[in-house]
C-alpha cells in the first residue's frame, strides 16, 4: 500500500540490510534516504583488572532528500555486525544526482587496563565532518554513564556513547543512554563492562559482570554498540547498519 510524503505521493520504503543495488523507480526524480553505520563492538575486561569499554553507537541520516535520475540505479555499502573490539563501519550510497554524506560507524573503546575500567566508544561521525561525542574515561572506580546523542540540523545525529568499565576499586561499569526510552542501559556490576551506545533503532548490549561477556547488540538495533566484558570476560558485538530509502516524484 503506499504511503504519503509530506507534499506528495510517493511509494513505500525499501529497506535495505545487506550491500548491493536499488532501481530507482521510472516515474521517480527525489530520493529520501535513511543510513545507519554499524554499531561498534564491546571491549574485553583486564584478567586481573577492570571491565571493557562499551562500544560506541554510529552516526545515521534521516530523509536525507537528494534528486535521481528515473531508472539510474543507486548503490548502498551496508556495514556487517563489528565483531567485539572492533569500530563500527560507515552506511554509505551513491548513484544519486548530488553526494549523499556517509553515516560513520560508532568508534571503540579500550580494554580493561591493569586497574582502571577501558574506555566507553565514542559515538560515530556522520555528514561532512561532524563527529558524535566522545566516550567517558574509564577510571579506578565505579564507570560515568555514556555521553547523549547529538543532532546535526534537521536530517543528521549520532547516537550515544559507550560506557566505560568499571576499575578495581569498587563499583560497576558505566550505563549508556537510551534513545527509546527514559532509562539507562546498564553497565555490569562487580567490575563490570560497559553498556553498548544506543540509536534510534535499538539500544545497546549489556556490559558484563566479573567473569562474564558483554551483551551484543541486537541485530535490529541498528546502529548501536556491544557491551563491553566484566573482568576476565569478552566483550560483545556491535549491531549491523541499515538504508531506507523512499522514491517520490516532483
Amino acid at each position: 500500500m503506499p504511503v504519503f510524503g509530506p507534499y506528495f505521493p510517493s511509494q513505500a520504503p525499501t529497506v535495505v540490510t545487506v550491500s548491493g543495488t536499488v532501481t530507482v523507480p521510472a516515474w521517480a526524480t527525489m530520493a529520501y534516504v535513511t543510513l545507519v553505520g554499524g554499531g561498534a563492538g564491546g571491549c574485553a575486561g583486564h584478567a586481573t583488572g577492570g571491565g571493557g569499554g562499551g562500544g560506541g553507537a554510529a552516526g545515521f541520516l534521516i530523509d536525507y532528500p537528494v534528486p535521481v535520475t528515473p531508472s539510474a540505479t543507486l548503490t548502498f555499502t551496508i556495514p556487517t555486525a563489528a565483531a567485539a573490539a572492533a569500530a563500527g563501519t560507515a552506511a554509505s550510497v551513491s548513484g544519486a544526482l548530488i553526494s549523499v554524506p556517509a553515516a560513520g560507524g560508532g568508534g571503540v573503546g579500550t580494554v580493561g587496563a591493569a586497574t582502571n575500567g577501558g574506555n566507553g566508544g565514542s559515538a560515530g561521525t556522520v555528514g561532512f565532518g561532524f563527529s558524535g561525542q566522545s566516550g567517558p574515561t574509564g577510571g579506578a572506580g565505579v564507570g560515568t554513564v555514556g555521553a547523549v546523542a547529538t543532532a546535526f540540523g534537521s536530517y543528521m545525529g549520532t547516537g550515544s556513547t559507550g560506557g566505560p568499565g568499571a576499575g578495581t576499586g569498587s563499583g560497576g561499569g558505566g550505563n549508556s543512554r537510551s534513545m527509546l526510552t527514559a532509562a539507562f542501559i546498564l553497565a555490569g556490576t562487580n567490575i563490570g563492562g560497559g553498556a553498548g551506545g544506543c540509536t534510534p533503532w535499538g539500544n545497546g548490549g549489556v556490559g558484563g559482570t566479573t567473569s562474564v561477556g558483554g551483551t551484543g547488540a541486537a541485530a535490529t538495533a541498528y546502529g548501536a554498540g556491544g557491551g563491553g566484558g566484566g573482568q576476565n570476560a569478552a566483550g560483545s558485538v556491535g549491531a549491523p547498519g541499515v538504508a531506507i530509502v523512499r522514491f517520490a516524484a516532483g
